[in-house]
């Protein structure tokens, strides 16, 4: 996927036609030239903007426009497959391109001149001579071959996939290219040194050697593999990382001390050349709009342009620091907000946009996983981790939390403040008055009216709406970077699973999913062999199983349509969870029989005056306050009746159920899942 800009020699597919970027008109506007008949016409950006966030646009990598043809699109995905499906070897070649490349990228330069190429390739085969490991990865390095990377890295917008090797084209399917005895003995260096205890060579030299004569022992047939010597154990040990192997024997607090310079780090100097994202939870209790009864204190996830000091976008909800509130941030942050002049009522619209270049991210649980890892890697971001405890290496999105706070939260009715010394016998709850899209408005507007429009001292008094319009200005300078499209946005920032595929389809969560492209995967799969899936933690209602031969994903609708309307993965979670308390085994009626009672314990709580955060959750399915347009039905309205896989009326048969009617029985057995994952919001 990569990242895109709307810049000539950019080949777009729009309404089926594949067109040429062939010139950009001050201010905004670009000429496209069509590639079947060479007809050129002028079209604004932001109509093409808004077509790539509409679904109609996308994006070819240059690396790929001759494998397409001018009046086709091709399934979304099918160009790159995701970065997690690749093997881990060749996965490690092209994270191996991309650090031979990386001092030369940083360089910035327009044209690589010969010379420093070839120091950088004479400093790489230095390393190994000193013994380096990472030899194997790349035996026929050359300055030929780094230009040639360059060229398939920039023209995929800066996609790490682009540096995979081309091993469809060279037979061999299946087998390593890396030496054997090399990556064992890499393996135990990795497996065994880097410990609090003490290893000697000797130690690592002993384990190599058991683990060979294992090998040998079982391909008994094959040519005997011999042990490294050990001056050769010994000089893979001294090349290791120097911070790594201190931090290993002596900890990772302290290799921070002893390693990282202390001072200011070099301010960016372009928007979007490095993003910073957090959460808060927002000193302000706000109540419900239907009943006015106080929920409790909702969270902000919130992403910030350091060079311009301008936010990206922002998640505000009930939903707790999780990946779900991560993935709404960063999709609001990615995209135009077009419409939002109109639909909050403010003086100027929200100006920032873009896929960023670095997201900087602390160390929760919700950065750290393979989930979001591997959307940065698929869209060119890179994900820079600050170290533990260390608020200080994101500064500028903790000041911008604390002016959010002195600026606007401190200010409304219902605060708890900051600091809660400053509170005195101030009535936080009893003078609540603010709901959820009411405070989702008044942050919408401090943002784009206040804060964006003020004078701020990180930019020499600049305001950040100025300096992102003029860093922002010149179309040759910078170029606002973009998915290749929306679709692929939204499927890249869901999370993963693994799953059999089944006659009856897909069963996640103890809900079913098919359809008929499932049914000719099935068919095509080893028996048994399970498939990746994305899903959306906010909707149910569908998932995505990847279809390894076509690389691209089909998109599977639950079975249980009624049932998982707007159904998040926690309120399922409660839901289920309600059944098992009181019965063995999970079936639909069961779970429609819950949700009715669920409903009903919120609705007595709102009755008996005790409404909180996890009543207002689950009323509105974890959902940004953005993006609750519709207004809820009032209390007692008839419920339009629910639908089982078959289309039956669910709401007619579970009036004519009860718990001990005969003739009823399960149709697949409950899961019982623990640790982590059960309590993931």
């Amino acid at each position: 996927m990569g990242r895109h800009r709307f810049v000539i020699g950019a080949r777009v597919v729009w309404r089926g036609s594949a067109y040429d970027i062939t010139s950009q008109l001050p201010p905004t506007t670009i000429t496209l030239r069509a590639v079947g008949d060479g007809v050129e016409q002028p079209v604004a950006e932001h109509v093409l903007r808004q077509a790539l966030f509409a679904g109609d646009l996308t994006f070819v990598p240059a690396g790929r426009q001759g494998q397409l043809p001018p009046d086709a699109t091709g399934p979304p995905g099918e160009l790159f497959l995701p970065w997690e499906d690749y093997p881990a070897s060749l996965r490690a070649v092209a994270e191996h391109r991309l650090a031979v490349l990386e001092p030369l990228l940083a360089a910035g330069l327009h044209a690589w001149p010969r010379r420093l190429v070839a120091e950088r390739v004479d400093a790489v085969r230095a390393s190994w001579g000193a013994g380096a490991p990472t030899r194997l990865l790349c035996r026929r390095l050359s300055v030929s071959s780094v230009y040639r990377w360059r060229d398939r890295y920039a023209a995929a917008g800066n996609d790490l996939r682009a540096l995979l090797p081309a091993t469809r084209r060279r037979g061999g399917k299946g087998r390593s290219r890396l030496d054997a005895v090399d990556a064992l003995t890499t393996a135990v260096i990795n497996d065994c040194y880097y410990t609090r205890e003490r290893v000697t060579i000797d130690d690592l030299l002993q384990e190599i050697a058991r683990r060979v004569a294992e090998e040998n022992a079982d391909h008994p047939e094959a040519v005997p593999f011999t042990p490294p010597s050990r001056a050769t154990v010994a000089r893979r040990v001294a090349a290791l990382d120097t911070r790594a192997t201190f931090a290993a024997k002596h900890g990772r607090r302290a290799a921070r001390r002893h390693f990282i310079p202390w001072g200011e780090a070099p301010e960016p100097t372009r928007p979007l050349a490095r993003v910073e994202i957090d959460h808060t939870r927002i000193p302000i209790i706000v109540i419900d709009e239907e009943d006015n009864l106080p929920l409790g204190r909702p969270v902000l996830t919130y992403c910030l342009d350091v060079a311009t000091r301008y936010p990206l976008g922002y998640y505000l909800g009930f939903e707790p620091f999780s990946y779900y509130a991560v993935m709404e941030c960063l999709y609001h942050a990615i995209r135009p907000k077009d419409g939002s002049r109109e639909r909050y009522g403010s003086e100027h619209g929200w100006l920032a946009y873009g896929v960023p270049a670095v997201l900087v991210t602390d160390n929760g649980w919700e950065f750290i996983g393979s989930d979001l890892r591997d959307a940065c890697l698929s869209l060119g971001i890179t994900l820079q981790r600050t170290p533990v405890r260390t608020p200080e290496f994101k500064g500028s999105i903790e000041r911008s939390f604390s002016t959010l706070d002195t600026g606007l939260f401190t200010t409304l009715p219902g605060t708890t403040f900051a600091n809660p010394r400053t509170r005195g016998d101030y009535d936080s709850v009893g003078e609540a008055c603010l709901s959820l899209p009411d405070l989702d408005r008044l942050l919408h507007l401090f943002i784009v009216d206040h804060y964006a429009q003020d004078r701020h001292g990180g930019l020499g008094g600049d305001t950040p709406a100025h300096r992102w319009a003029t860093l922002s200005a010149d179309p040759f300078a910078f170029v606002t970077a973009v998915p290749g499209s929306a679709a692929d946005l939204k499927l890249l920032l869901s999370r993963v699973t693994m799953r059999t595929v089944h006659h009856y389809g897909i069963e996640f969560e103890t809900l079913r999913y098919n359809s008929e492209e499932l049914a000719s995967l099935r068919a095509r799969l080893k028996p048994g062999e399970p498939v990746k899936v994305k899903y959306h933690p906010g909707d149910l209602s569908r998932i995505a199983a990847f279809d390894p031969e076509a690389g691209r994903y089909l998109e599977v609708p639950a079975l249980a349509r009624q049932y998982t309307a707007g159904l998040s993965l926690w309120k399922h979670r409660v839901l289920r969870a309600k059944v098992l308390a009181e019965q063995e085994r999970v079936d639909l009626a069961g779970l429609g029989r819950a949700k009715q009672a669920m409903q009903q314990i919120v609705e007595q709580a709102r009755d008996r005056k005790r409404t909180n955060a996890r009543t207002a959750r689950w009323a509105t399915g974890g959902a940004p306050a953005r993006d609750r347009a519709q207004p809820r039905e009032p209390r007692g309205a008839t419920a339009p009746a629910a639908e089982d896989p078959a289309g039956v009326d669910l709401e007619a048969l579970l009036h004519a159920l009860s718990p001990e009617a005969p003739g009823w029985q399960l149709s697949y057995p409950p899961r019982r899942h623990g640790g982590r994952g059960a309590a993931e919001a």
